[in-house]
């Protein structure tokens, strides 16, 4: 499996200085995190595309926003049927962005089976896309309803695996076809927080990759706020360690993460 950085690191929109670390960092492809382009101007989208392919970066996945505008999780299963319908108004433009920077998979986050849920999964397939609804993303997204979810969209939809939060279940995708697409490797800790992945979690990635042939796993790492140049390749440059080597004893706890509990 090929690294994929998620967008998340930046705290922000990544411009150009940024994007160079990320290719210094030997690391060539983006999980392209959409919710600091809530709100932004249509040109802030061009830019970031052109951005990208001039440093020469992939962008296998695209991430829905996950959180509405008035601060509710967004769900494409809520019962709040504004919720729903924000769902499809935020993530039909980065559909479109997903398709313009050559993506193939859109996460999704989906409790329930809904009718926008399904629009979505047309609007992706139009697009040349997958959707993958994510496990455990929202309390009551039990791994086996979206499974189920998923399967119902067809074929091509799968689901999204966070690693940290499905790790218990990991064994069980043994035997059975879980059509995954994508695979997050996001060091949560107590639930909440995104931290440095740990042994632990690399020991599940063969298991994995031999379940799901995955070409590419996204590694999300929150840092406070906006990180300054050093600090942000300090981070990238120790992801792509961590995952050339299979975890790091010597890793630690580092000052630009966030801290435990």
């Amino acid at each position: 499996m090929q690294p994929a950085v998620s967008t998340r690191i930046f705290g922000g929109i990544p411009g150009q200085r940024e994007l160079v670390l990320v290719r210094r960092a030997r690391l060539y492809a983006l999980e392209l995190w959409t919710e600091p382009l809530a709100g932004a101007p249509p040109g802030a989208w061009r830019e970031l595309a052109d951005a990208v392919r001039g440093e020469g970066l992939q962008v296998p996945c695209v991430h829905l926003p996950v959180r509405s505008l008035d601060g509710p999780p967004l769900d494409a299963g809520a019962t709040d049927p504004s919720i729903r319908r924000e769902v499809m108004l935020r993530g039909l433009p980065v559909l479109d962005l997903a398709a313009r920077m050559g993506a193939r998979i859109a996460v999704v986050h989906a409790s329930e089976p809904s009718d926008e849920l399904w629009q979505l999964s047309q609007e992706a397939l139009v697009r040349q896309l997958r959707l993958a609804v994510e496990i455990n993303s929202l309390p009551d997204a039990s791994p086996q309803k979206v499974r189920r979810m998923a399967w119902d969209l067809g074929p091509g939809h799968g689901v999204c695996l966070d690693l940290s939060s499905f790790r218990p279940q990991v064994e069980s995708l043994r035997g059975e076809d879980w059509a995954v697409r994508w695979l997050e490797v996001s060091g949560v800790r107590a639930g909440r927080r995104h931290l440095p992945p740990d042994e632990s979690e690399v020991a599940l990635l063969p298991w994995v990759e031999a379940a799901a042939a995955m070409p590419f796993v996204g590694y999300e790492v929150w840092l406070h706020g906006r990180p300054g140049p050093t600090e942000l390749e300090l981070v990238l440059r120790r992801v792509n360690a961590w995952h050339r080597h299979g975890g790091m004893p010597t890793w630690g706890e580092v000052s630009p993460f966030l801290p435990l509990g």
